[in-house]
């Protein structure tokens, strides 16, 4: 597969950015949970657990169980955080985006002692998720970004339609390897008369079982998503023209 450049913007309008691994027989018990806590509860020194609920429905619905059903370790300004659940290990990162490499290098800790601790796993699911937030101008705002909402309120009447929000969600596959998929999140709302403030959620996901053993295996799988993520991405800017309003 040859290797696309894509461009880069100075200031990219990226808040937050979500790695998640879907595992196979890991974090099932409070145990295992547990003794990752203990390798981050200096990194990551607030804990919360996410809790799940049984109920059970007769006469009179009950909840009949509580269960722990996860843990969240967060940095003190919510900068980071570590969701460790059944199956499943997230990372969120919410500090201000520069490149995919720092980002990469956060995460690569945290999974660096998880195969310190478990040695080896296997994963069903590799997520990536990238959520942009930017204003445009309403007037011409297909100037700059091509997923906009279209609807006519203009046939003899006194009224005439402005955007007020907009809500679209697009699930899509790579062409080139299915294993890839994404869902692709876009919503518009209306700031004043001129403005609009505009969420474009990229989800990537690499749906195939492997095991990770080694970092480098596992970056590899982490490019594919990047690179299928920008093509969402700057597929659906005017980058020139992007960059006016960043």
């Amino acid at each position: 597969m040859k290797n696309i450049k894509f461009p880069k913007l100075n200031n990219p309008p990226i808040k937050e950015v979500i790695l998640g691994l879907m595992i196979n027989e890991l974090f099932n018990s409070e145990k295992e949970r547990e003794l990752l806590c203990d390798k981050f509860k200096d990194l990551y020194p607030n804990k919360e657990t996410i809790n799940s609920f049984s109920v059970q429905l007769q006469d009179k619905p009950q909840i009949t169980e509580s269960l722990e059903n996860g843990i969240i370790l967060s940095k003190a300004d919510k900068s980071e955080q570590i969701h460790i659940m059944p199956n499943k290990l997230m990372y969120v990162d919410r500090n201000k985006y520069k490149t995919f490499d720092i980002f990469y290098n956060r995460y690569k800790t945290i999974l660096s002692e998880v195969l310190a601790t478990f040695k080896e796993f296997e994963v069903y699911d590799i997520g990536l998720r990238y959520v942009n937030n930017f204003t445009l101008p309403i007037t011409n705002m297909m100037d700059y970004f091509l997923i906009a909402p279209n609807i006519n309120c203009d046939y003899n009447s006194n009224h005439y339609a402005d955007i007020a929000g907009y809500l679209s969600a697009v699930n899509i596959a790579s062409s080139v390897d299915r294993s890839i998929q994404g869902n692709v999140k876009t919503a518009i709302k209306a700031i004043n008369v001129s403005q609009l403030n505009i969420t474009f959620d990229i989800d990537t996901h690499k749906i195939q079982t492997c095991t990770i053993s080694n970092l480098d295996n596992f970056k590899e799988q982490l490019l594919q998503l990047k690179e299928f993520k920008n093509s969402i991405f700057y597929s659906n800017i005017k980058k020139d023209k992007f960059e006016e309003i960043l």
